[in-house]
């Protein structure tokens, strides 16, 4: 499953650490407060479950905010970038192709 997160975090602390949790769980960080990436259904239940315990925390503030979207890989595919990304579109859609030789 594709999955796109963004934040809109004012405490640094707590910023910091939402972006660690969802690197580690494999997505992808293609804007400073923007990931993408196709991870297992689990995953993406477990972390909604740990994203939503996150206002609770003392360092949330009045004007925080999460956004968690399911899109599609064909959505990822045709995301039109404007710049020059330090990410790959194929990988982040689960396209990645693995020649052997």
């Amino acid at each position: 499953m594709s999955l796109m997160i963004s934040y809109d975090i004012e405490d640094n602390y707590l910023r910091q650490k939402i972006a660690n949790h969802v690197l580690d769980v494999g997505l992808a960080r293609v804007q400073y407060s923007v990931y993408i990436g196709t991870v297992r259904e689990v995953v993406v239940k477990d972390l909604l479950e740990w994203l939503q315990k996150i206002p609770d925390e003392k360092r949330w503030g009045q004007n925080d905010s999460i956004l968690m979207l399911s899109v599609s890989q064909q959505q990822v595919r045709e995301m039109v970038t404007i710049g020059n990304p330090d990410w790959d579109q194929d990988d982040l859609s689960g396209d990645q192709h693995t020649l052997i030789l």
